[in-house]
């Protein structure tokens, strides 16, 4: 084997290296407001109850916040467009993160912003029985520390709900089933395409997560893949297997002259990229 070889495949494996760091994450518990213990009848100024507590396990950092934006969101628009759909039937706002005795999905959170989904988290119920009840999931974007609301997606599992949450100005999902979910619940994350996702998966097992590109919170390039195949870390670049090939055959990259010297400095190529 040549020293020019060897010298490419050293430069390989310590791109491969570099291209496969191991991936950290943090373990979180978060503690949800209380909202058995909201009084808003005889001490309505009390918000104390939705207060929330979100514990980084790893670095034993704790975060005290608020969802108040969650708890104090104008539905009345809602209420209204209900009860004008229903022959001026009287409709009551019910509202809560625990409705359903199990606490929110965490999606997300970065930087300030949590992301969350809870079920049943908006329900107009009305009086008497004679009218159409309309229950929504939520899916909510708020920032904890200062307890403001993001973003509100619902998701309803009628199309008489949906119609109803879009008319009221509010991204609307529509999830229909037959199914009442009464029943207790499980959650869990996969990476694989499966009979819920084969027209919008972005994320499957057989090479693990599937993204364009990775980024800091600065929103500055992290990881990403070029149209090639060629990867680059930050500023750095990782050979695709034609740049390779074309350097073992030719001695330089497809369009250039030279592998940059790769005899002088195994890792000169990185620093070129």
């Amino acid at each position: 084997m040549t020293q020019r070889i060897k010298t490419l495949l050293t430069s390989a494996i310590i791109g491969a290296t570099i291209c496969a760091l191991p991936a950290q994450a943090d373990i979180y518990q978060i503690f949800w407001p209380e909202e058995n213990l909201a009084d808003p009848e005889n001490d309505p100024s009390d918000t104390s109850w939705q207060n929330i507590k979100i514990t980084n396990i790893s670095s034993n950092t704790v975060v005290d916040g608020t969802l108040s934006g969650v708890y104090s969101q104008d539905l009345s628009g809602m209420v209204e467009l209900a009860e004008a759909a229903n022959a001026n039937v009287t409709y009551q706002l019910e509202r809560g993160l625990g409705s359903t005795g199990q606490g929110p999905v965490v999606l997300d959170f970065t930087g300030t912003t949590l992301k969350f989904r809870s079920q049943a988290a908006i329900a107009l119920n009305p009086q008497g029985g004679a009218g159409e009840t309309y229950v929504y999931d939520a899916v909510y974007e708020v920032n904890p520390k200062t307890g403001e609301l993001i973003s509100t997606r619902l998701v309803a599992t009628t199309e008489e709900s949906a119609t109803l949450a879009d008319q009221a100005g509010f991204e609307v999902d529509l999830e229909l089933s037959q199914v009442d979910r009464s029943g207790t619940a499980s959650t869990f994350q996969s990476y694989a395409t499966n009979i819920t996702n084969t027209e919008t998966a972005n994320i499957e097992t057989s090479g693990g997560l599937v993204t364009e590109q990775l980024s800091n919170p600065d929103g500055t390039s992290l990881l990403r893949k070029e149209d090639d195949g060629t990867v680059h870390i930050g500023q750095n670049h990782c050979p695709n297997e034609t740049q390779i090939l074309q350097c073992l055959k030719f001695g330089h990259f497809p369009g250039q002259t030279t592998c940059h010297s790769w005899d002088a400095d195994p890792t000169a190529w990185i620093r070129h990229y």
